[in-house]
């Protein structure tokens, strides 16, 4: 699905606290999955936002990212395995907030829950200032740690994240 308008379409955000965020870039909420994304997009030099699904089997999502220029912020909530978009962010030098996905969820106030409702969300966040960042750090062993943290929420042991198989069942010998 694919969807445009002006800011004036998004949520809550009023003009003022968009044009505070940062001027001239792009702001993603992304709603991640393991075979998609559906995202939610605010180009700030034009004002117009849109609506999409993204694949990363195809490879679509890759193409997306790196065909982006200038100043780009992505939020993503700390859920499942993310660890070869948080590489594929800080290769193109993009910005890449994680944030905790109980609080994200607990600020929707309708409980009906969709993947665009979700990446709305995400960018009406980001756009006002209550992300709920996990992270407050841009280093790589920072994003590393809240990648982690994502993982073991999802059911992975944190210590297993980046490591062989062999090496998962004993916590002691992790570096």
């Amino acid at each position: 699905m694919v969807a445009s308008g002006t800011k004036a379409c998004l949520p809550q955000a009023s003009s003022e606290e968009r044009s505070r965020v940062r001027r001239g870039g792009m702001i993603i909420g992304c709603d991640f999955h393991t075979r998609y994304q559906t995202i939610a997009v605010l180009d700030e030099a034009t004002g117009e936002w849109t609506e999409r699904r993204l694949d990363h089997q195809t490879g679509e999502a890759d193409a997306f990212y790196r065909n982006l220029q200038g100043s780009v912020r992505v939020g993503i909530e700390a859920t499942g395995p993310i660890c070869w978009f948080a590489r594929l962010l800080a290769e193109l030098g993009h910005e890449l907030w994680i944030g905790d996905a109980a609080k994200i969820r607990a600020s929707e106030v309708r409980k009906q829950k969709t993947d665009e409702r979700d990446a709305r969300l995400i960018l009406d966040l980001l756009l006002t200032k209550r992300f709920p960042r996990i992270s407050g750090s841009h280093s790589s062993r920072t994003r590393l740690a809240a990648v982690a943290l994502a993982s073991s929420q999802a059911g992975a042991p944190a210590h297993a994240v980046g490591q062989p198989a062999a090496r998962r069942s004993h916590p002691r010998s992790v570096p």
